[in-house]
């Protein structure tokens, strides 16, 4: 196990909460990547620390095509 490491649930979830700060966001269901790209820059721009890139409802295409856009 690495140095620092715990089997504790409540000891490993104050360390992912230490790690994290700030605004985290989730981005929604759109199938217009041009808009999903437009609201993840808004998102950064207005203090996001982490952004999900998660779409619920998009082919597996359109999900590869969004993330590597995202990823630009």
């Amino acid at each position: 196990m690495p140095a620092g490491a715990t089997d504790d649930p409540r000891a490993r979830r104050r360390v992912r909460v230490a790690l994290l700060r700030g605004l985290y966001a989730v981005t929604p269901d759109l199938a217009d990547t041009a808009l999903l790209v437009a609201r993840v820059e808004a998102a950064i721009t207005g203090g996001a620390a982490a952004i999900q890139y998660r779409n619920k409802t998009a082919t597996a295409e359109l999900k590869g095509a969004q993330a590597a856009a995202l990823a630009r």
